[in-house]
């Protein structure tokens, strides 16, 4: 029977062999990030280092690997990739930095690629990630996996109870306020934003809230869905790109509704930007590592 936690920091458990988690119980260490994992356990000192759960899919109400940690997402560099495309007639000449956690009136971004010339941006793309919000507790889940794999002696009855769940409503709701809050102001700059999410949160959005203006992928809209399906292989978890979506401010807003922002906004933005451009941050496209993200 497959272990309800799917992995734990970045190393799948339920392939056809178990991995080695000594170091990683040791260290507490993301390999993505290179920082200790940020999923903690409130009640103590230690973190939990769940990347993937398994969990009834909204849809098909199957049971099926859920991401529920948004640095899962930067493997590879392959989320990034797949944005160029949205900026690629300002690449020539320029220089590409990704830089993590930028502010706007309208919240954080977790990441901008944008393109620079002479110190400047001439060009960017807004990057949001998007895993899915749990209720209850991940955590007896990730003590009888350690159990049944020999890392710990049980101090917990062993039982069939799933302890947590997905929150489905609550995580489309935050997604879709995001783009009430993020898609107008990129449509004002002319600049695109893109939210990463797995398929089956698109999925239950899709059913859930009113998408009929959401169409196949047009450059000419402002905001998009980037859908990625989450494969298990042999001994590892894949990203794979599913689908690509589209839609306009105008059309997000009247469904949520949301006052346009200035393009005074868009200064301030490219000042963020200018300050923020370091070495640390220059993105090269072909430079793909598997593990320990450099740019976080």
């Amino acid at each position: 029977m497959a272990h309800r936690v799917n992995e734990m920091y970045g190393l799948y458990v339920n392939g056809s062999d178990a991995p080695d988690l000594t170091d990683s119980l040791a260290n507490q260490i993301c390999p993505l990030t290179g920082k200790r994992c940020g999923k903690r356990r409130k009640s103590v000192n230690e973190t939990i280092g769940t990347c993937s759960v398994l969990a009834k899919d909204s849809v098909s109400n199957e049971d099926m690997p859920m991401l529920i940690c948004p640095d899962r997402l930067i493997e590879g560099n392959r989320i990034f990739l797949d944005c160029i495309d949205l900026i690629s007639s300002s690449i020539p000449g320029s220089d590409l930095y990704l830089i993590p956690e930028v502010k706007t009136s309208a919240g954080r971004l977790d990441y901008v690629l944008a393109a620079f010339r002479d110190g400047h941006p001439v060009d960017f793309v807004g990057i949001e990630l998007q895993t899915l919000d749990t209720t209850g507790s991940v955590w007896p889940n990730r003590q009888r996996l350690l159990c049944d794999l020999g890392y710990m002696q049980s101090d917990t009855p062993k039982t069939d109870k799933q302890e947590y769940s997905i929150n489905w409503k609550m995580t489309g709701k935050t997604i879709l306020t995001q783009i009430v809050q993020k898609g107008q102001l990129f449509e004002t700059f002319n600049r695109h934003l893109v939210l990463i999410c797995q398929t089956p949160l698109y999925d239950y959005m899709e059913q859930a809230f009113n998408f009929s203006e959401v169409e196949d992928d047009n450059h000419r809209n402002h905001i998009h869905f980037h859908c990625y399906d989450y494969i298990p292989a042999q001994s590892e978890m894949c990203l794979r790109l599913g689908k690509m979506k589209s839609i306009t401010a105008e059309a997000v807003d009247r469904i949520m509704g949301l006052e346009s922002p200035s393009n005074e906004e868009l200064v301030a933005i490219n000042k963020i930007l200018e300050k923020r451009m370091k070495p640390d941050y220059l993105f090269n496209p072909f430079r793909l590592n598997n593990r320990m993200h450099t740019l976080v």
